[in-house]
């Protein structure tokens, strides 16, 4: 006889019935090959004791029985029973020894595929709630629920199946838990849980079950998409290639972000986690009025105050951003359960627009309450626990939702899904549980550092602690140019920070490095909400690393002077329209200095009442629309004319003859057709023809 392993029969067994999904007999044969054998449905019934079990039938007590049991010791104890009848009715004693498990599965099938009473069938798909408790629910019956089903209970409350125990199954209720008490009854629905997607989603603010938050009607979704979803497998990936833009110039010098990453925002609380998400959300908007490719951003919030989220809504709506962003909500009130299933709710909903060949921006904040939430009906579920009381599986909790982050390749759209999950340290600990899971996971991290933060410098992002392990590949090139100096100039300034605070003297070189440094985090800094479109990013990090902004000190003018000035000038400059795409995709630092000095020699020098006052700041001027509705048409006619004028004195600042920078100017005028000429391939024979047209404006 063979020798067989052990099986495990891993299912609910009842009394009057015993249904087995699925199970596995292995069995070694004597040459020692693995053989699987497999066997869905097979329904056994036991109708007498065995040795080694002792069954107790009745129909008044239902039991259900979870049992290790070894197949040779069944199959032998059916030998001997078959042996008994042989010699009691002289059956073949060949057929005895040829008796094996087949045999006793297909015996077992026969004589008891047919004993379900009406009363058996129903146990199938209904079951009765025993217990219930902070959201999780102990329900007796449901023996054919499957792992992550969905369920309706008796008043219209629905639920999903999380465990499947010896004598119960459990899981978590989502909404109408006070209608559920002991003894309510539950179906099962024999479907997964799905949510809507589509574009009815943009604009609003809902629940991680696509229910509206806002106070408008509900959602008529057409679309419908499963929450958990399996992440797009290597064949359908391709390399990050695009940039991501931020907005902000510390995040996209030092940090860069490129679509179909994952890149994690962590520091601790009240340190500006929320604001470098949010300011990526209104940049976008920014991209799509230069005629770029906007994203579709999705922002979950996790056990935030409805307060907070209604507030972050209000304020994207009142900037123009609500048009391609969604908000779901999961606050402090909800149960955990819609607090655990929000970031996939909000996954899929993102992921129906890049499988359309759309680019995708989601950001959970944060994955810690996501953690504390899933810890809590993990206990209540009766899990081992492990480190910091989180369940085993908190890991793969977050793996399988950043994994579904994705750059898809032609073949699939080109689409791309990038996540910037937020997690909060405590006391700048980022070796704690949950960061360390999620930097291991993610493709970098931006750290943003409490002592920073209270210095006044906002954002207040490490350069040192934080790391892009893959955005730099997408980065533009003029900005990778700039940035790699930049990243080796403030590496040297912090070490050299910290000797000079000993108050011992230092020679000229250590001095200009500090000197440098504290410009450089100067010019990093950025007021909250006003993102900063790359081009400008560019000039002003570029005045900064050719030391062009040392004329400023020379000459009295303060940087945010400089800024405010610089970026009206950018803004305005019918000049500088044409280039502003050019300026990200190409190291032309002849070019960058023709705009620092023009800018510098005509911009800084007039009057003050044609620029807005000084009294106001230049975020509280743009929030209020201002320099949107200024007729800068008397400031465009003076730089033209003073231009001309010195065309000479621009030549040799600038070290471009005399023909080249009047080349530049007049491509200016002839792609900007809002001046009434407009020429789609300029040449020089026309330069002439253009003095006249220019000098009319």
């Amino acid at each position: 006889m063979k020798k067989y392993s052990n099986i495990i029969l891993n299912n609910k067994l009842s009394l009057n019935q015993t249904s087995f999904n699925a199970y596995s007999i292995i069995s070694y044969s004597n040459n020692n090959k693995l053989n699987l054998f497999t066997n869905n449905n097979i329904k056994t019934l036991f109708q007498k004791n065995i040795t080694g079990f002792d069954w107790k039938l009745s129909s008044k007590k239902k039991e259900k029985l979870h049992f290790e049991l070894s197949l040779g010791r069944l199959i032998e104890n059916m030998m001997l029973n078959t042996k008994k009848q042989a010699s009691q009715k002289s059956i073949d004693s060949d057929l005895v020894e040829s008796f094996s498990y087949k045999h006793f599965l297909n015996l077992m099938e026969n004589k008891y595929s047919s004993d379900k009473t009406g009363e058996d069938l129903d146990d199938l798909s209904t079951g009765v709630v025993v217990a219930f408790k902070d959201a999780v629910v102990t329900i007796t019956g449901l023996l054919n629920v499957q792992l992550n089903e969905m369920i309706r209970f008796e008043g219209g409350a629905s639920g999903l199946i999380l465990s499947l125990e010896e004598k119960a199954v459990k899981g978590i209720v989502f909404t109408g838990a006070s209608g559920i008490v002991t003894g309510t009854k539950a179906f099962r629905t024999n479907s997964v849980m799905v949510v809507g997607v589509g574009d009815a989603v943009l604009g609003r603010v809902v629940n991680a079950l696509g229910e509206p938050l806002d106070g408008k009607s509900q959602i008529a979704f057409t679309d419908y998409m499963r929450v958990e979803r399996k992440a797009p497998g290597v064949v359908t990936r391709k390399k990050v290639s695009e940039p991501l833009i931020t907005g902000l110039k510390i995040v996209d010098a030092l940090v860069p972000i490129g679509k179909g990453q994952r890149e994690l925002i962590l520091g601790d609380r009240k340190t500006g986690k929320t604001t470098i998400a949010i300011d990526t959300i209104l940049n976008q908007r920014l991209l799509a009025e230069q005629g770029e490719n906007s994203l579709f951003c999705f922002y979950v919030a996790i056990g935030k105050r409805l307060s907070e989220i209604m507030r972050i809504a209000k304020m994207l709506n009142k900037r123009g951003a609500s048009t391609y962003t969604t908000i779901v909500g999961a606050p402090a009130s909800d149960p955990a359960s819609l607090q655990y299933l929000a970031p996939y709710t909000a996954c899929t909903m993102a992921e129906y627009f890049t499988y359309r060949g759309n680019h995708s921006l989601i950001i959970y904040d944060d994955l810690s309450k996501h953690a504390d939430a899933y810890r809590q009906l993990a206990l209540l579920l009766r899990r081992p626990v492990g480190r910091e009381a989180y369940p085993g599986d908190v890991f793969y909790l977050h793996s399988r939702l950043l994994e579904r982050a994705v750059k898809m390749n032609a073949d699939f759209l080109s689409g791309s899904l990038t996540a910037l999950p937020v997690v909060e340290t405590v006391q700048g600990d980022v070796s704690a549980y949950i960061p360390t899971n999620v930097i291991s996971i993610t493709d970098g991290q931006i750290y943003l550092d409490l002592n920073l933060h209270q210095e006044g410098v906002r954002p207040a992002v490490d350069a040192g602690l934080s790391v892009s392990r893959v955005g730099s590949s997408a980065q533009y090139k003029s900005m990778k140019s700039l940035a790699g100096s930049l990243k080796l100039e403030l590496a040297q300034y912090r070490e050299v920070a910290q000797f000079s605070k000993f108050g011992s003297e230092l020679d000229t070189a250590t001095r200009n490095i500090l000197l440098k440094g504290k410009l450089l985090i100067e010019i990093l800094k950025q007021p909250r909400n006003l993102p900063l479109v790359v081009y400008k990013q560019i000039l002003l990090l570029f005045a900064a690393s050719t030391g062009f902004l040392g004329i400023l000190a020379e000459n009295g003018i303060t940087l945010p002077e400089y800024e405010r000035s610089l970026y009206t000038f950018l803004d305005y400059s019918h000049i500088v329209l044409p280039f502003k795409r050019y300026i990200a995709l190409n190291v032309d630092k002849d070019l960058f200095s023709f705009f620092l000095y023009y800018h510098y020699d005509f911009w800084m020098r007039l009057d003050s009442s044609l620029l807005p006052s000084n009294n106001v700041s230049f975020a509280d001027e743009l929030n209020n629309g201002f320099l949107r509705t200024f007729d800068y048409t008397l400031l465009i006619k003076r730089n033209l004319l003073d231009m001309f004028t010195d065309i000479k004195v621009f030549g040799k600042i600038s070290k471009r003859s005399t023909t080249e920078i009047t080349y530049l100017i007049n491509l200016s005028r002839l792609r900007n057709p809002s001046y009434g000429f407009f020429i789609s391939r300029p040449k020089k024979h026309l330069l002439v023809k253009c003095y006249k047209d220019v000098l009319k404006v």
